[in-house]
């Protein structure tokens, strides 16, 4: 399994076979044990509403309704632990259910973005609403309702266990926060599993065996791991996404005007450059690309293929453009033109394309504007980017093939 591998790479890379003299390939350490054990043994659990949901009338194109569930705290110290847990918390969720068509709906798990909540999933359940999607959600941790947000700080910074004013990251409050969120939302899905009557009519409202998810910003990157490690997911929208979480943290935008007090601490610019390597490594256990890696290939779970859709904004500002194309190179997709920027060892090819990886459909895109109205275009940024006309576009024909026939279709949306 390995010889095939090491070929592509060296031809990824350019080189010649007679100038390699030979090559190893080891094993240092396996960051994503822990959690693919945590994914198994959710799999082995049976999970309840604690409370049920209620439900208001439809409004919008879709039902709201609002219930909670106590899924598992993995961690010890602050981070996943492979060791049995013990201690549950009550997780509020969720559901919006379409107005219009027939259950069970099929379903997407919605992933908000650093700083926001499940609600802003209403939004998404809106425009779904059409296609007969239903849409779930649970809040990330220290966001929104989840029993570690305290309501009174900055709920951004307390994932990212950044502390502005001493310069310092909580490497174990970071890693604890992403992986424990994959490991609540895992636990949603088992609830969904096993419990798809919402509304309690005693009709399943909600379709196990037709998931998907839609993650934005934080949840894009959140949904590397999600698509990794779940064996119902069959399809994911990663909007603005990335991976190198150091990369992350260091060149977000909220962070730039703190930058010269970093390599100050560091000892300058090219120390801060040299350290940020071995820093990484503190945060691998919880890197989307680290998990990304694993999404169509190498997959350490039984279940489908996940086919993937992963937008980002060419000029990103909250999300550095290097992170995402880290991504895309982990997840080994290839970058479906126009190529705005390239990205080294992806192939490039023409839209639309349809289950181009083995009868899988995954590819990256880059946008460098959206429609604003009156044929107007702005640039593209991490703000309007996921819900911008054009990603809509592409995103609900992605949604839309896959109902249709189980594969779908990725579109140049800008093709007339």
């Amino acid at each position: 399994a390995v010889a095939p591998r090491v070929q592509a790479a060296v031809e990824a890379a350019g080189l010649q076979p007679a100038a390699i003299v030979g090559a190893a390939v080891f094993t240092t350490h396996d960051e994503v044990a822990v959690m693919r054990a945590n994914a198994a043994d959710i799999r082995g659990r049976a999970y309840a509403w604690s409370v049920p949901p209620v439900c208001e009338d439809a409004t919008n194109g879709y039902r709201a309704c609002v219930g909670a569930f106590e899924p598992f705290d993995y961690r010890d110290d602050r981070v996943v632990s492979p060791a049995a847990p013990e201690t549950t918390w009550r997780v509020p969720v969720s559901v919006w259910l379409p107005a219009e068509g027939e259950p069970p709906y099929p379903t997407l798990m919605f992933g908000h973005g650093i700083g926001d909540r499940r609600a802003s999933g209403r939004y998404l359940a809106q425009v779904v609403a059409p296609l007969g999607i239903a849409v779930i959600a649970s809040d990330a941790l220290e966001h929104g309702e989840h029993p570690t947000a305290d309501g009174m700080g900055e709920p951004a910074l307390a994932f990212l266990g950044l502390d502005l004013a001493g310069l310092k990251v909580d490497t174990k409050a970071l890693r604890g926060n992403f992986n424990q969120t994959t490991l609540d939302r895992l636990q949603l899905l088992e609830l969904v599993r096993a419990n798809p009557d919402v509304d309690g009519d005693g009709v399943p409202d909600l379709d196990g065996t037709r998931v998907g998810y839609w993650g934005i910003s934080l949840g894009g990157m959140l949904g590397s791991s999600m698509l990794a490690l779940s064996d119902m997911l069959q399809a994911g929208i990663l909007s603005v996404a990335g991976g190198q979480l150091m990369l992350f943290i260091t060149d977000t935008g909220m962070i730039a005007p703190l930058r010269p007090a970093l390599e100050n601490l560091a000892g300058g610019p090219d120390r801060l450059h040299r350290l940020l390597p071995v820093a990484q490594t503190l945060v691998d256990a919880a890197d989307p690309a680290m998990y990304g890696a694993q999404i169509l290939y190498d997959r350490g779970v039984e279940g489908p293929t996940p086919h993937v859709l992963f937008p980002v904004a060419k000029d990103d500002q909250t999300v550095p453009p290097a992170s995402g194309r880290a991504l895309a190179r982990a997840m080994g997709i290839p970058h479906l033109a126009p190529v705005l920027t390239p990205v080294e060892l992806i192939d490039v090819v023409e839209g639309p394309q349809t289950g181009n990886l083995d009868g899988t459909t995954a590819a990256y895109y880059q946008y460098d504007r959206v429609s604003q109205g009156n044929g107007r275009f702005v640039t593209a940024s991490h703000g309007n980017t996921p819900l911008g006309p054009e990603p809509l576009r592409q995103a609900l024909t992605f949604l839309g093939s896959w109902l249709d026939d189980g594969v779908p279709t990725i579109i140049d949306p800008f093709d007339e």
